[in-house]
């Protein structure tokens, strides 16, 4: 059974906070516990916790709203970390100009506009500055690690 998570980016008191939902059997979504998280680094140790698959999933206005450099980051860890799982890139990568040593490490970030629905657009000075927010935060995961 495949578990969908999806990542919501939102203000409050001044803060940006992050929090994860799960799909139920029902189809209706459910927040995971009282967790908010302070960065994206914890929203993935929050959808870590639960069991099944966890794929980045869009709900609610355009996905474009959804893709904020951390739902975009989100993604982009969840297919490091399967590429680190199935050996394809080493644990011990530290940067993300590190992961080019082993794998066209700017495919995570056309794989987390995709799903957004959002189709890569190589000259658009907008995407470049979302998914360069989205591989700073990425940078901080891989950092965080060792």
């Amino acid at each position: 059974m495949e578990l969908r998570i999806k990542a919501e980016a939102s203000e409050w008191q001044g803060r940006t906070v992050y929090r994860a939902y799960y799909q139920k059997g029902n189809g209706r979504w459910a927040r995971f516990g009282k967790y908010e998280a302070a960065s994206v680094e914890q929203l993935v140790e929050i959808c870590e916790r639960m069991r099944g698959a966890a794929t980045l999933t869009w709900e609610g206005a355009a996905a474009q709203k959804a893709a904020t450099p951390a739902t975009l980051a989100f993604s982009m860890i969840q297919e490091i970390k399967a590429d680190m799982e199935a050996g394809h890139v080493p644990a011990t990568a530290a940067t993300f100009s590190e992961l080019h040593d082993y794998v066209d490490a700017n495919e995570y970030a056309i794989n987390a506009l995709d799903a957004a629905g959002i189709e890569h657009d190589a000259a658009s000075d907008e995407q470049a500055t979302l998914l360069n927010r989205a591989m700073d935060m990425v940078n901080v995961w891989l950092a965080a690690r060792r």
